[in-house]
């Protein structure tokens, strides 16, 4: 209905298109030329109240992914990538990251003192593989963080945009 659907739709179209023009099944792209509405940005913040009710209502493994979404401001995606080995003592550096391909920097994750107390408790249960599981033992990935967030929106009656994304602003 809104500007970030049709932009995704066109997009998904052009892929499409772009795919079989790859493959031989087209001459040409038609669309490729066609230009997509702007995606809008995300305005929706997580008041201290709406993350210590997703806090409680959340169980014990996603409440972890909450707290440190609150208190680092890092992506959902950098969020499952946390590893005991990413850890200095202060801060989290992820080597490979969303931007490291154009930046060729590490990407420095801060976490505010309240957090360092489960980064300790889940670094001493975890010293290999991802600091932050799911309820089955497995790395989070970013669509699952992504129906639990949505679960919890729903759940709670919080407005459409909050999403997990939202804590970065």
């Amino acid at each position: 209905s809104g500007n970030g659907a049709r932009r995704g739709a066109l997009t998904a179209i052009q892929q499409s298109l772009a795919w079989a023009v790859d493959n031989n099944y087209l001459q040409t792209n038609p669309l490729r030329k066609i230009k997509k509405p702007p995606s809008g940005r995300r305005e929706t913040l997580i008041s201290p109240e709406d993350h210590a009710r997703m806090c409680r209502k959340a169980n014990p493994k996603f409440r972890a992914v909450l707290i440190i979404l609150h208190g680092s401001g890092a992506r959902p995606g950098e969020v499952s990538a946390l590893t005991a080995e990413n850890w200095t003592g202060s801060t989290f550096v992820l080597k490979k990251h969303k931007t490291s391909d154009k930046t060729k920097k590490a990407r420095i994750i801060y976490v505010s003192p309240c957090v360092l107390a489960l980064i300790q408790t889940l670094i001493q249960a975890r010293p290999r593989g991802p600091l932050f599981t799911n309820t089955l033992g497995g790395k989070w990935t970013g669509n699952a963080i992504r129906c639990q967030m949505r679960r919890l929106r729903k759940a709670l009656g919080l407005p459409f945009g909050t999403v997990a994304y939202s804590y970065r602003h």
